[in-house]
């Protein structure tokens, strides 16, 4: 028959080591003496503030889904960085709003105008093998 081994509670243990804790810092003089506390009266209850770690939240309305991933040119990829560090914006938001004017000048309803189909075609030419 296997033995069984009487086991103590983690909690147990954790209220023991917090006493034993408290005990040794009353005995150990401190080299520098406790500042005196000063009484403050107030109403109002003091909310320590921090930041949660990590990254901040999104605030954008727009839904996370039809992601794309686009190859800049160097000079553009500069430029988007360079607007990102100077408004403070997200790059994908430098990019969204480049596409929105686009589409407000060169689409009407769902057909691009002949001038931003040839401004396309232009890019496509000059940036193609």
């Amino acid at each position: 028959m296997p033995k069984i081994k009487k086991l103590t509670p983690i909690s147990t243990l954790a209220d023991g080591m917090k006493t034993q804790t408290e005990e040794l810092y009353d005995k150990i003089p401190s080299s520098t003496p406790p500042a005196p506390i000063a009484e403050k009266v107030t109403s109002e209850t003091i909310v320590p503030m921090y930041k949660k770690p990590g990254r901040k939240k999104d605030n954008s309305i727009i839904p996370r889904q039809n992601g794309k991933l686009i190859f800049f040119e160097e000079r553009h990829n500069r430029a988007v960085e360079e607007i990102h560090w100077q408004c403070k914006v997200d790059r994908q938001d430098v990019v969204r709003t480049a596409l929105n004017e686009f589409l407000k000048h060169y689409m009407a309803g769902e057909i691009i105008s002949p001038e931003g189909a040839e401004l396309i075609r232009q890019y496509v030419r000059d940036t193609h093998l």
